[in-house]
């Protein structure tokens, strides 16, 4: 027990605890489908990877077997005594952070929420028709709940509270308890057309001023059943409203659940899962996102490369500004439900994630389950043998202090929020789902697409284009939503604009070109009025490469000396501006023979397998291994 009663608070280099900061590597343990004899060995053995913080998951399902009859005491299963496995995590030496749901993903039956709350009419999502909207989820597939249903919020609440209760006399400094996570479950929201999302989208509307007559047009909008609905403009207009409304009810339950656990005397930080595709809530010193990688592979598609680099980059940008980790969760092995991942893809994707900005990870899942394959840790607590490639990348992330560290980047790709908002709403929409997959691997939309798609598909395709080609070009680049634009590293020169440019980020942009930052608008950027000093990029694509050459050379973008080609590469620097890890990257089928500028330093150390690279003539010559990512430890 630490004499340190300060609470956990949140930096951009992880966790302060009692004053000392812990790097967020952290591994997930379901405790309740262990042998509860297990437990010590587990933990000792995750401990051994280098895992600082035990992240496990409290099932609702599996405390509340009868409405409004949650117990943590009465059931007489070991395997669910929550309380003595977080003593246990303590003992071992570790620190715990809880995830309360109340939704867990397809790792467990029904999300873990209680049968009797998601076949409740009252607490579930609806479709436009009226009917109860299916998460086709396997083993078994089930209605979604609705963050707009009042009862589903309260029995949340409700089992927040619970929650709380149990743990708040283990929360730090008492116990190991250093940090909660909450995921309300909201990536359904875009179909659900619950009553009280409908009179919420009428009440924003009436805060934003519209007609009388234009609400309800919105709300015909909203509620028809055809993917086709009204015109260019109308469509446009309830896709970003329906989104916004979205994030207002997002934000509201994960400060429900919050304020929930908080009123039981809990004061840690509190994360939330974010996917991908979403855009991120605010951040604190008490609360952050975690972005879930666990489901993209992006050393073997090429969507999920670009996906990952797009998100990650954004995600640390967010994190940077408000001074929280980056951190996002990665798969250690694979569901039996998805595409096999072998050790090393694993392994392999999490560096691309650390090379893209990520200062912390999450290990999902660290111990083997009954739906999880390949763990590092089986459920004896025996380590696998690729457990030392883990452990050894936990060691290097503390050895360089990898948390501390900035990713070199030279141009910001500013993508408009009411471009990402209005593509999440779509991505939800099955008739649109091989329109986002097109578009992501560089295919034409086709013909049968809603026009009102087309500029929305096209801009985010850009989005993805541009970030190829920078890529082939070792420029560094990072990719953000508008809101962060205020918000620029010194080292980036140039900012390319994609979305339409509202009053406020075209205020920002003149000033940015006043102060001599060069500033471009992509062709589906509509600037309110125009301005010679922002030139605009052709809207042929076979153009664009021959564009960004042009603005290499005049603005003397920061460029990395690599070849071939195809070797990526990422560049991470002290505050004094001092490279000290450079990360090599492979996503071909062949091995490279690479040759990289080293960037001030005489020697090279790959931090997983021991290897070392002199450099000569200011270039470091080293080998990368197919579908591989080296992690270089940059020394004078």
């Amino acid at each position: 027990m630490s004499t340190d009663s300060r609470a956990p608070e949140l930096t951009r280099a992880g966790l302060v605890v009692a004053g000392t900061t812990v790097p967020l590597f952290t591994g997930s343990v379901h405790f309740f489908g262990l042998d509860p004899a297990a437990w010590p060995t587990v933990l000792a053995t995750v401990r051994g990877m280098g895992v600082r913080v035990v992240e496990t998951c409290v099932p609702w399902a599996l405390y509340e077997r009868a409405p409004s009859a949650i117990d943590f005491d009465a059931l007489e299963e070991p395997r669910l005594d929550l309380t003595r496995f977080l003593e246990l995590v303590g003992e071992a030496g570790l620190y715990a952070s809880v995830r309360i749901g109340p939704a867990h993903g397809a790792a467990l039956t029904r999300f873990g929420i209680p049968e009797h709350v998601v076949w409740d009419p009252e607490c579930q999502a609806r479709s436009a028709a009226g009917s109860p909207v299916v998460v086709p989820a396997v083993p078994l597939a089930f209605p979604a709940p609705s963050l707009c249903s009042d009862k589903y919020l309260a029995e949340a609440r409700r089992w927040a509270r619970a929650v709380g209760e149990r743990i708040a006399p283990l929360c730090h400094p008492h116990g190991p308890v250093v940090a909660c996570h909450v995921d309300p479950g909201t990536d359904l929201f875009a179909v659900d057309r619950h009553p009280n999302a409908l009179e919420r989208y009428r009440r924003l509307l009436e805060e934003k001023g519209r007609s009388a007559e234009a609400i309800e047009r919105a709300l015909e909008l909203v509620t028809a059943s055809s993917e086709r609905a009204g015109t260019d403009a109308e469509e446009w207009t309830w896709l970003c409203d329906w989104a916004e409304l979205g994030e207002r009810l997002e934000r509201d339950a994960v400060r429900t659940l919050s304020e929930a656990l908080e009123s039981t005397g809990i004061s840690v930080p509190i994360f939330r899962r974010r996917a991908p595709v979403t855009p991120t809530l605010g951040a604190s010193r008490h609360g952050a996102s975690v972005l879930d990688l666990s489901a993209l592979a992006p050393m073997s598609a090429a969507s999920d490369r670009l996906s990952t680099a797009i998100a990650t980059s954004e995600h640390a940008a967010r994190a940077a500004a408000h001074g929280v980790p980056a951190v996002a969760r990665v798969a250690a092995g694979f569901s039996p439900f998805s595409r096999p991942q072998s050790d090393a893809e694993c392994l392999n994707a999490a560096l691309f994630a650390l090379a893209h900005g990520i200062r912390g990870l999450e290990l999902h899942q660290a111990v083997e389950s009954e739906r999880w394959i390949g763990a590092p840790c089986d459920r004896r607590g025996a380590a696998r043998p690729f457990a030392e490639a883990w452990t050894r990348l936990a060691r290097a992330l503390e050895e360089t202090r990898f948390a501390e560290l900035e990713r070199v980047v030279a141009v910001r790709i500013v993508r408009a929020r009411a471009l990402a908002q209005s593509l999440a709403v779509r991505r939800a929409q099955l008739p649109i789902a091989a329109a986002l997959e097109a578009l992501v691997i560089g295919r034409r939309l086709e013909p049968n697409a809603s026009s009102v798609l087309d500029p929305i598909l096209d801009a985010e395709r850009l989005v993805f284009r541009l970030a190829a080609e920078l890529d082939c070009r070792h420029v560094p680049y990072a990719v953000i939503d508008d809101d962060l634009a205020p918000v620029r590293a010194e080292q980036t020169r140039l900012t390319i604009v994609v979305g339409p440019v509202d009053p406020s980020l075209e205020a920002l942009l003149r000033r940015e070109v006043d102060g001599g930052h060069a500033v471009v608008l992509a062709p589906f950027a509509d600037l309110p009025s125009f301005d010679p000093r922002i030139p605009l990029l052709p809207r042929d694509e076979t153009l664009l490469g021959g564009a960004l050459d042009d603005a290499i050379r005049t603005l003397g973008l920061r460029r990395f000396e690599a070849t071939p080609g195809e070797l990526g590469v990422a560049v991470h620097t002290d505050a004094s501006g001092r490279a000290r890890v450079l990360f090599a990257v492979n996503t071909t089928d062949r091995p490279l023979a690479g040759h990289v500028e080293a960037f001030g330093a005489n020697v090279a150390e790959d931090v997983l397998d021991g290897s070392t690279f002199e450099a000569r003539g200011g270039t470091l010559s080293l080998p990368v291994p197919p579908k591989a990512v080296r992690f270089l430890h940059l020394k004078s």
